[in-house]
Protein backbone atom coordinates (compact mmCIF):
# COMPACT_ATOMS: atom_id res chain seq x y z
CA UNK A 1 0.00 0.00 0.00
CA UNK A 2 2.74 2.34 0.91
CA UNK A 3 4.39 1.77 -2.86
CA UNK A 4 1.25 2.18 -4.67
CA UNK A 5 0.06 5.59 -2.22
CA UNK A 6 3.95 7.20 -3.30
CA UNK A 7 3.87 5.96 -6.85
CA UNK A 8 0.99 8.26 -8.35
CA UNK A 9 3.30 11.22 -6.18
CA UNK A 10 6.71 10.21 -7.81
CA UNK A 11 5.25 9.36 -11.53
CA UNK A 12 3.86 12.39 -12.93
CA UNK A 13 7.02 14.77 -11.82
CA UNK A 14 8.98 12.17 -12.98
CA UNK A 15 7.64 11.62 -16.58
CA UNK A 16 7.36 15.84 -16.55
CA UNK A 17 11.29 15.40 -15.93
CA UNK A 18 11.81 13.08 -18.81
CA UNK A 19 9.64 14.36 -21.12
CA UNK A 20 11.73 17.72 -20.82
CA UNK A 21 14.70 15.38 -21.90
CA UNK A 22 13.26 13.87 -24.99
CA UNK A 23 10.20 12.90 -27.04
CA UNK A 24 7.78 10.63 -25.75
CA UNK A 25 9.59 7.67 -26.91
CA UNK A 26 12.18 8.37 -23.82
CA UNK A 27 9.82 7.80 -21.85
CA UNK A 28 9.04 3.89 -22.70
CA UNK A 29 13.16 3.46 -22.74
CA UNK A 30 12.66 4.78 -18.90
CA UNK A 31 10.15 2.34 -18.38
CA UNK A 32 11.45 -0.32 -20.39
CA UNK A 33 15.00 -0.05 -18.32
CA UNK A 34 13.07 0.48 -14.74
CA UNK A 35 11.21 -2.64 -15.58
CA UNK A 36 14.60 -4.58 -16.00
CA UNK A 37 15.98 -3.49 -13.02
CA UNK A 38 12.63 -3.95 -10.90
CA UNK A 39 13.43 -7.88 -12.23
CA UNK A 40 16.81 -8.05 -11.68
CA UNK A 41 16.33 -7.17 -8.14
CA UNK A 42 13.60 -9.19 -7.71
CA UNK A 43 15.38 -12.01 -8.94
CA UNK A 44 18.40 -11.42 -6.93
CA UNK A 45 16.96 -9.98 -3.52
CA UNK A 46 13.64 -11.22 -2.87
CA UNK A 47 13.92 -14.39 -1.21
CA UNK A 48 11.57 -16.87 -0.12
CA UNK A 49 11.05 -15.87 3.55
CA UNK A 50 8.39 -19.17 4.53
CA UNK A 51 10.39 -22.36 5.65
CA UNK A 52 9.95 -25.02 2.81
CA UNK A 53 8.23 -27.33 5.56
CA UNK A 54 5.77 -24.61 6.45
CA UNK A 55 4.83 -23.81 2.95
CA UNK A 56 1.18 -25.37 1.39
CA UNK A 57 0.64 -27.47 -1.41
CA UNK A 58 -0.70 -26.35 -4.01
CA UNK A 59 -2.99 -27.06 -7.38
CA UNK A 60 -4.26 -25.77 -10.35
CA UNK A 61 -7.66 -28.00 -9.00
CA UNK A 62 -7.31 -26.34 -5.86
CA UNK A 63 -7.07 -22.96 -6.47
CA UNK A 64 -10.15 -23.22 -9.06
CA UNK A 65 -12.00 -24.99 -5.95
CA UNK A 66 -10.84 -21.92 -3.52
CA UNK A 67 -12.53 -19.31 -6.50
CA UNK A 68 -15.88 -20.96 -6.59
CA UNK A 69 -15.71 -21.15 -2.81
CA UNK A 70 -14.94 -17.39 -2.36
CA UNK A 71 -17.81 -16.46 -5.13
CA UNK A 72 -20.19 -18.57 -2.81
CA UNK A 73 -19.27 -16.01 -0.22
CA UNK A 74 -20.95 -12.95 -0.42
CA UNK A 75 -19.48 -10.95 2.77
CA UNK A 76 -15.82 -11.73 0.48
CA UNK A 77 -17.59 -11.01 -2.82
CA UNK A 78 -19.32 -7.52 -1.72
CA UNK A 79 -16.17 -6.23 0.03
CA UNK A 80 -14.54 -7.41 -3.07
CA UNK A 81 -16.59 -5.09 -5.23
CA UNK A 82 -16.33 -2.21 -3.03
CA UNK A 83 -12.28 -2.11 -2.86
CA UNK A 84 -12.68 -2.88 -7.17
CA UNK A 85 -14.91 0.11 -7.78
CA UNK A 86 -12.95 2.09 -5.60
CA UNK A 87 -9.52 1.32 -7.56
CA UNK A 88 -11.75 1.72 -11.10
CA UNK A 89 -12.37 5.43 -9.70
CA UNK A 90 -8.90 6.17 -9.20
CA UNK A 91 -7.66 4.45 -12.48
CA UNK A 92 -10.88 6.72 -14.43
CA UNK A 93 -8.76 9.49 -12.39
CA UNK A 94 -5.42 8.45 -13.33
CA UNK A 95 -6.45 8.11 -17.08
CA UNK A 96 -8.60 11.34 -17.97
CA UNK A 97 -7.01 13.82 -15.49
CA UNK A 98 -4.07 14.75 -17.98
CA UNK A 99 -7.16 15.61 -20.53
CA UNK A 100 -9.04 17.36 -17.82
CA UNK A 101 -5.95 19.35 -16.44
CA UNK A 102 -4.28 20.00 -19.40
CA UNK A 103 -6.29 20.47 -22.49
CA UNK A 104 -10.00 21.74 -20.44
CA UNK A 105 -7.94 23.83 -17.91
CA UNK A 106 -4.79 24.90 -19.75
CA UNK A 107 -2.10 23.77 -17.25
CA UNK A 108 1.61 23.01 -18.73
CA UNK A 109 2.89 19.29 -17.98
CA UNK A 110 4.75 20.82 -14.52
CA UNK A 111 1.52 22.28 -13.62
CA UNK A 112 -0.51 19.31 -13.80
CA UNK A 113 2.28 16.95 -12.36
CA UNK A 114 1.79 19.37 -9.08
CA UNK A 115 -2.14 19.47 -9.20
CA UNK A 116 -2.35 15.36 -9.56
CA UNK A 117 0.58 15.01 -6.63
CA UNK A 118 -1.91 16.96 -4.25
CA UNK A 119 -4.62 14.44 -4.71
CA UNK A 120 -2.31 11.33 -4.49
CA UNK A 121 -0.40 13.22 -1.25
CA UNK A 122 -4.33 12.96 0.23
CA UNK A 123 -4.35 9.25 -0.44
CA UNK A 124 -1.15 8.49 1.06
CA UNK A 125 -1.36 10.77 4.35
CA UNK A 126 -5.11 9.54 4.85
CA UNK A 127 -4.34 5.57 4.18
CA UNK A 128 -1.22 6.01 6.56
CA UNK A 129 -3.50 6.52 9.30
CA UNK A 130 -5.94 3.65 9.00
CA UNK A 131 -4.33 1.46 12.23
CA UNK A 132 -4.69 4.24 14.07
CA UNK A 133 -8.78 4.86 13.51
CA UNK A 134 -8.85 1.06 12.93
CA UNK A 135 -8.13 0.63 16.57
CA UNK A 136 -9.97 4.12 17.70
CA UNK A 137 -13.42 3.21 15.89
CA UNK A 138 -13.42 -0.56 14.64
CA UNK A 139 -13.18 -1.80 10.97
CA UNK A 140 -16.46 -1.60 9.76
CA UNK A 141 -17.06 1.20 11.02
CA UNK A 142 -14.05 3.03 9.46
CA UNK A 143 -15.23 1.02 6.12
CA UNK A 144 -19.10 2.26 5.89
CA UNK A 145 -17.93 5.77 6.68
CA UNK A 146 -15.31 5.65 4.34
CA UNK A 147 -17.39 4.51 1.12
CA UNK A 148 -20.18 6.93 2.39
CA UNK A 149 -17.85 10.06 2.16
CA UNK A 150 -15.78 8.72 -1.31
CA UNK A 151 -19.43 8.72 -3.07
CA UNK A 152 -20.89 11.59 -1.26
CA UNK A 153 -18.09 13.82 -2.59
CA UNK A 154 -18.35 12.42 -5.84
CA UNK A 155 -21.77 12.41 -5.81
CA UNK A 156 -21.50 16.30 -4.72
CA UNK A 157 -18.81 16.84 -7.50
CA UNK A 158 -21.69 15.64 -10.37
CA UNK A 159 -23.85 17.89 -8.79
CA UNK A 160 -21.85 20.98 -8.95
CA UNK A 161 -20.65 20.06 -12.18
CA UNK A 162 -24.26 19.40 -13.26
CA UNK A 163 -25.39 22.82 -12.38
CA UNK A 164 -23.27 24.45 -14.56
CA UNK A 165 -20.08 25.46 -12.23
CA UNK A 166 -16.82 24.25 -14.06
CA UNK A 167 -14.27 25.52 -11.53
CA UNK A 168 -10.72 23.58 -11.23
CA UNK A 169 -10.44 24.39 -7.84
CA UNK A 170 -14.04 23.18 -6.63
CA UNK A 171 -12.67 19.62 -8.61
CA UNK A 172 -9.29 19.97 -6.82
CA UNK A 173 -11.03 20.59 -3.86
CA UNK A 174 -13.61 17.83 -3.98
CA UNK A 175 -11.01 15.31 -5.12
CA UNK A 176 -8.70 15.85 -2.65
CA UNK A 177 -11.52 15.05 0.01
CA UNK A 178 -12.27 12.16 -2.03
CA UNK A 179 -8.86 10.53 -2.12
CA UNK A 180 -9.06 10.64 1.13
CA UNK A 181 -11.74 8.75 1.94
CA UNK A 182 -10.33 6.44 -0.80
CA UNK A 183 -7.15 6.00 0.99
CA UNK A 184 -9.38 3.93 3.80
CA UNK A 185 -11.88 1.87 1.61
CA UNK A 186 -8.83 0.06 -0.21
CA UNK A 187 -7.11 -1.69 2.76
CA UNK A 188 -9.85 -1.82 5.14
CA UNK A 189 -11.75 -3.43 2.72
CA UNK A 190 -9.19 -5.85 1.95
CA UNK A 191 -8.55 -6.64 5.50
CA UNK A 192 -12.95 -7.44 6.20
CA UNK A 193 -12.55 -10.15 2.83
CA UNK A 194 -9.52 -12.02 4.15
CA UNK A 195 -10.40 -15.23 3.58
CA UNK A 196 -8.51 -17.51 6.44
CA UNK A 197 -9.29 -20.86 5.63
CA UNK A 198 -8.55 -20.89 1.69
CA UNK A 199 -4.68 -21.29 1.41
CA UNK A 200 -5.34 -21.11 -2.53
CA UNK A 201 -7.42 -18.00 -2.63
CA UNK A 202 -6.28 -14.51 -4.00
CA UNK A 203 -6.96 -12.91 -0.20
CA UNK A 204 -5.14 -15.95 1.36
CA UNK A 205 -2.09 -15.01 -1.19
CA UNK A 206 -2.66 -10.68 -0.68
CA UNK A 207 -1.64 -11.41 3.33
Amino acid sequence: MLVFSISPILAPLSGSIVIAFGDWRLLFWVMTAVGVLGFVLAVVGLKETRPKHLRTESSIGGAIRGYGTLLLDLNFVGLSLIGAFGMSSFMSFLGNSSFVYIDHYGLNPTQYSLAFSVNAVSFFAVSQSTGYMVKRFGLQRVVRWAVTGFASCMLLLAAIFYAGVDSMWVLSGLMFVAFGFLGLVLPTTGVLGHWKNTASSPARRRH
